[in-house]
């Protein structure tokens, strides 16, 4: 298979460039955004919650830019305060980013201490104050113990964003003084053609990084080169080698499949938009352009004659199953040994 050319990161995404309007998807989380502001009733302590990539610190940024134009979000005043935090690194006096730093990959409380000084003083440019902290997750035992003064009273000209992809690592009482925004997984298809309109990505490219996201753009992004297609053709090649030598293969395929560098999640999700392609393919044959893997058409319609369309939707059962336990601490190996001998019986039955 000849190789595929990767792909350069698109310059200019890096988080503290964007703005509500470059913001993919999260339309609920933004329509709450731009209400709240808009009514004066925004809370001064927010989280953005949601797994990596997913654009929670983009969120934050975009938001910050909002509040120092006094809520709005473009005009002269809107686009002059953002222009300070899109510098690389930002120079806005009115905010501060804390992130993790040093040895330990934490935030120290001597951060949270020197923002604590600061914290009360009136905002030197922008209507508000903003600390980003980002993630909270890595604040030490004794910086988020400081923080939590800040949170019980806050002063009125300061607003405090939080990102986090574990909301249970942070402090109770942390959490019960912010207000938590869910950034949720987006379609496979609102990526793609995300990374074709505004990133000038392949068509076959995105449509491949999209089913390797877990729903999460930036994880997308990061995707964007030919060693995605290489990991999704090695995984149908591994599903095609279990079907046809069946049990005597299983700890060869899940071996193959447990060195894949992606996680658990994202190589099931290739399976199941494989799966659901065959199901397709059984269903409205000749019409590719509704298949995610269309450039292996003709692989999908062995694939859909061979199994059927009773084993196939089984199969994608058992999938989706699997997923709610691909977090769990199980070795890698033995998470697709237990999901081959579930995915074996059903195997066994196609053509019968």
């Amino acid at each position: 298979m000849a190789k595929t050319k990767p792909v350069e990161m698109p310059a200019g995404n890096e988080p503290y460039r964007a703005r509500f309007e470059s913001i993919i998807g999260h339309d609920e989380v933004l329509r709450y955004l731009r209400q709240a502001m808009a009514s004066g009733k925004l809370p001064q302590t927010i989280i953005f919650d949601g797994p990596s990539g997913i654009g929670k610190t983009a969120m934050a940024f975009a938001l910050a830019k909002c509040l120092f134009a006094g809520g709005v979000e473009s005009g002269a005043e809107f686009d002059r305060q953002a222009r300070k935090l899109e510098c690389d690194p930002p120079i806005h006096p009115d905010v501060r980013i804390f992130q993790p730093s040093g040895a330990s990959n934490t935030i120290q409380i001597k951060e949270i201490r020197e923002a604590l000084d600061i914290a009360s003083q009136m905002p030197i440019e922008g209507a508000r104050r903003v600390f980003i902290i980002d993630p909270a997750d890595r604040l030490n035992v004794s910086a988020a113990n400081s923080l939590l003064k800040l949170l019980e009273e806050p002063p009125t000209l300061l607003t405090t964003i939080l990102t986090t992809e574990t909301l249970h690592s942070l402090l109770p009482t942390i959490r019960s003084r912010g207000s938590r925004l869910r950034l949720h997984a987006l379609a496979d298809e609102t990526i793609a053609q995300w990374l074709m309109d505004k990133h000038h990505a392949d068509p076959k490219l995105a449509r491949i990084a999209a089913l390797f996201s877990n729903g999460a753009p930036g994880c997308a992004l990061q995707q964007l080169n030919g060693k995605s297609v290489t990991d999704r053709d090695t995984l149908i090649s591994e599903w095609q080698f279990f079907q046809k030598n069946k049990f005597q293969s299983l700890f060869r395929v899940a071996c193959n499949l447990a060195e894949i560098e992606q996680s658990i999640e994202a190589l099931l999700g290739v399976w199941i938009a494989w799966l659901r392609d065959a199901l397709v393919t059984a269903s409205a044959p000749g019409q590719a352009e509704l298949l995610v893997n269309r450039d292996r058409a003709a692989d999908l319609a062995a694939e859909a004659e061979r199994l059927g369309p009773r084993v196939i939707g089984r199969c994608i059962d058992h999938l989706i199953e699997s997923r709610a336990d691909a977090r769990r601490l199980i070795p890698r190996q033995l998470f697709f040994e237990n999901l081959l001998l579930r995915l074996g019986p059903e195997l066994k039955q196609a053509g019968s």
